[in-house]
């Protein structure tokens, strides 16, 4: 006989937290990098989804932003640069900073704060604000501070809702306390080089003109175009036609110039400075080389593979192996090593179909870093941090 019993009700489900309305981003600056870009793309993103966006920023309004932003996005220049003569003045420099920036987000209304790179400013601007806010870092986790900085950082990153990475290699190197708040968020590219039309070229009579060999970033020590230009000094015994370009500025370019001296390489190798479009520049490589000893997530590099170039990279901290498959979209050579770096991009200009073939494979990059999908992983954090 069949029960009769009532059945249990089944409880309704939670409801899904809801995506936030009101978004402040807060950054040092809109000028010209990498961490400026991704924080642009995802703001544009976000204001056609109906979301209310501020960008608060320490530049002086007189600097306008590098990159192209939504004008439905509300930009507040705050000034804040200011030099530090002495640790007075710096500790009063920072007060400032900390009030100003209150201040601001305070104004803004937000459900929820996002910090890029100016994170112990904003963790100590939002005490007792009661607004969640969540930090990402665009450095490595041992990133160049000051031990007070250090210890600013360990302490009031405590108080963040999540402390996001750009890679699993750089979560690992998190103390234990904020690796339980730690979340991996790769940077998107940016949209003007998926809109690319991308092919890889035939390799019959493709240097006819000479292999471009090229570098993208910062001249900075960190990004090691001393390796690359001793690098390419080695090969070009064999490649007297070849060319080395290295885009970006900083404040490594006078030594660098005067290696380039040095080696005699001066017909051979040029530093133009920053470009506008590097999807331009880019197209114009043989191989893309990332010689860096040290990086967080490098977007020149998988801006070179989702254009379709052969890359070779330095396998340092954090960033290269979390985008390369060695041997199937780009070769890995030990840091700092400039015997090897050498013989990496030698063998690529020598093998038209081993260089075709890691050009293809890199391409993948445009379907794992669009938009759409680093921007659902931020949503769903933000959800969470919300319903927190």
């Amino acid at each position: 006989m069949a029960s009769t019993a009532t059945p249990e009700p089944v409880p309704a489900p939670a409801p899904a937290a809801r995506a936030p309305q009101r978004v402040t981003l807060v950054i040092s600056s809109l000028e010209m990098g990498g961490a400026e870009r991704v924080m642009t793309e995802l703001a544009n993103h976000w204001v056609t989804l109906g979301w209310t966006i501020t960008i608060i920023h320490y530049s002086p309004p007189s600097k306008p932003p590098a990159y192209p932003l939504d004008p439905r996005i509300s930009v507040v220049p705050l000034g804040l640069h200011r030099e530090s003569h002495s640790p007075v003045s710096a500790v009063r420099n920072n007060v400032h900073r900390i009030r100003a920036v209150r201040r601001a987000i305070r104004e803004t209304r937000p459900e929820v704060v996002l910090s890029f790179m100016a994170n112990v400013i904003t963790m100590l601007a939002t005490l007792g604000l009661g607004v969640p806010v969540l930090v990402s870092e665009h450095r490595g986790p041992r990133g160049e501070l000051s031990l007070p900085w250090s210890i600013l950082r360990e302490v009031t990153y405590r108080r963040a809702v999540f402390v996001v990475m750009l890679t699993h290699s750089a979560l690992a190197h998190l103390s234990p306390t904020l690796r339980r708040r730690g979340r991996v968020v790769p940077n998107p590219l940016p949209s003007s080089f998926l809109a690319r039309e991308v092919r890889v070229e035939p390799t019959e009579g493709a240097m006819a003109a000479g292999p471009v060999i090229m570098g993208l970033g910062r001249l900075g020590p960190e990004k090691g175009f001393d390796l690359l230009i001793r690098a390419f000094a080695r090969i070009t015994g064999e490649w007297p036609t070849a060319r080395l370009v290295i885009w970006g500025e900083g404040d490594e370019r006078r030594n660098l110039e005067a290696l380039v001296a040095e080696l005699g390489l001066g017909g051979q190798v040029s530093l133009p400075g920053t470009t506008p479009v590097p999807e331009d520049e880019l197209l114009a490589a043989t191989v893309f080389v990332l010689s860096s000893r040290k990086e967080g997530l490098p977007m020149a590099l998988i801006e070179a593979m989702a254009l379709g170039r052969a890359v070779v990279a330095c396998d340092c901290d954090h960033g290269p192996r979390d985008i390369i498959t060695d041997g199937v979209d780009g070769l890995l050579v030990p840091p700092e090593d400039v015997d090897a770096l050498a013989d990496a991009i030698g063998g690529l200009l020598r093998d038209d179909a081993r260089r075709a073939s890691l050009a293809r494979g890199a391409m993948a990059v445009r379907e794992r870093f669009t938009i759409e999908a680093v921007s659902s992983r931020w949503e769903a954090l933000f959800r969470e941090a919300v319903r927190r």
